[in-house]
């Protein structure tokens, strides 16, 4: 088809809405700056793939990587960044917006979130709280065809 702009909706399959990080963070793009990678102990790049379609950030995770933070790629392609990745999460293709919802979840019940920084940083947590109630992060490792022990590896302290 010689285009790279193509759609699936297989998200629906799976229960999850299309638009979660639009009713999590109020628009669909990245929640830091580029800047923000200079200080960063992990950084996890979600269904991107940066060296087709943004080398520049591509290269500030490596050097952000040479510093010593961690990269944790969820993605269900292989691309170029697989390989510099210290964690691939190589999920179905359509179960990451699940799979997402499903770590929150983790995050948020096993007390890993900085509660100060959400209150002074975020708007609408208490409803993003409220959506995750039905989710099942037993499913979520179902859908996305992930193995358990990789979400044990994301959740080490």
């Amino acid at each position: 088809m010689k285009n790279n702009n193509i759609s699936s909706f297989s998200n629906l399959v799976y229960e999850a809405k299309p638009d979660n990080l639009d009713s999590m963070t109020g628009f669909t793009s990245s929640t830091v700056s580029m800047d923000d990678l200079n200080s960063a102990d992990v950084i996890v790049v979600i269904n991107s793939n940066l060296s087709e379609e943004n080398l520049v950030m591509e290269l500030k995770i490596k050097e952000a990587q040479k510093r010593g933070a961690k990269l944790v790629l969820i993605n269900s392609s292989e691309i170029m960044l697989t390989k510099y990745a210290d964690l691939w999460i190589d999920s179905r293709k359509g179960t990451n917006t699940y799979l997402i919802d499903s770590l929150n979840k983790i995050l948020i019940e096993d007390e890993y979130v900085d509660k100060d920084f959400i209150k002074n940083r975020s708007a609408n947590y208490n409803e993003m709280v409220a959506n995750l109630v039905n989710v099942d992060s037993a499913k979520a490792i179902e859908y996305s065809g992930i193995d358990k022990k990789y979400l044990k590896h994301l959740f080490q302290r």
